[in-house]
């Protein structure tokens, strides 16, 4: 069995009340979490069942923030994946 995990932050790189791209990189300014999309976690396994088979498994959250919300003009549901494939091998 094989086990992993991972934590990625999200963010534009483009503020709404500024049409000059990448200033908040540059300028080390982040706009009070205007540019955020969110945080996102994923895990996932690889259980080997037999010789040939084995499966796969991952599952993976996002946490929105503010931009996601600026975007259509409402707050989206927290968005959630679960993906599993059994593999057979020959």
């Amino acid at each position: 069995m094989k086990v992993g995990a991972q934590l990625m932050y999200i963010a534009g790189t483009d503020r709404y009340n500024d049409n000059t791209p990448f200033v908040e990189y540059y300028n080390a300014r982040h706009d009070n979490g205007d540019n955020g999309i969110g945080w996102e976690m994923d895990y996932g396994v690889n259980v080997q069942i037999y010789k040939n088979l084995s499966f796969n498994g991952a599952f993976g959250y996002l946490f929105p923030q503010k931009q996601m919300s600026m975007a259509g003009g409402q707050a989206p549901a927290a968005p959630w994946q679960f993906v599993g494939l059994l593999l057979y091998t020959f």
